[in-house]
């Protein structure tokens, strides 16, 4: 397709393109943000004469509505958002469509949450343990004199 841009161009769409714009306007639903409807009579009739069965017309305007535009919403019973820059209404939608989408996930149960919860926290460190520090001659094993023997631990003496 070519791009349109005088009011002379715009006045007629090419069969196939037009035949296109019906199907998309009656299976699909319709944002409008900021058309004014003044100068693309072509679309202008393609959206009067057809009409979703399955969406409503979303139109969202900044200002003053055109006659066209105006007499457009009335036509389909638009949903008018108005006074809304061009960022504000999709940002909106995309955050609410993004609520739904959580809202449909599946709940999960109580084990499978915990386990998902410790797959994302870090791993604890290690447990640190005091350690003494060994002085020359003395015994770190705390057993009895008479256990040591038995397991062949010698007793170191102080030479003194």
């Amino acid at each position: 397709m070519e791009q349109r841009n005088t009011v002379d161009e715009l006045e007629t769409y090419p069969e196939e393109l037009q035949e296109l714009l019906e199907r998309v306007l009656d299976e699909y639903g319709l944002i409008v943000c900021g058309w004014s409807a003044d100068w693309d009579r072509a679309l202008v009739r393609a959206v009067e004469g057809t009409r979703s069965r399955r969406y409503p017309l979303f139109w969202s305007q900044y200002g003053r509505f055109s006659d066209a535009a105006r007499a457009l919403t009335a036509q389909h019973d638009a949903v008018v958002i108005d006074g809304r820059s061009a960022d504000e209404p999709f940002t909106d939608l995309v955050r609410r469509v993004e609520a739904l989408d959580r809202l449909t996930a599946t709940p999960i149960t109580r084990d499978v949450a915990v386990v998902q919860l410790k797959r994302a926290l870090p791993d604890p460190p290690a447990p640190h343990r005091a350690v003494r520090p060994r002085r020359p001659g003395c015994h770190t094993d705390r057993r009895p004199q008479h256990a040591r023997a038995q397991a062949g631990v010698r007793p170191v003496h102080r030479v003194g």
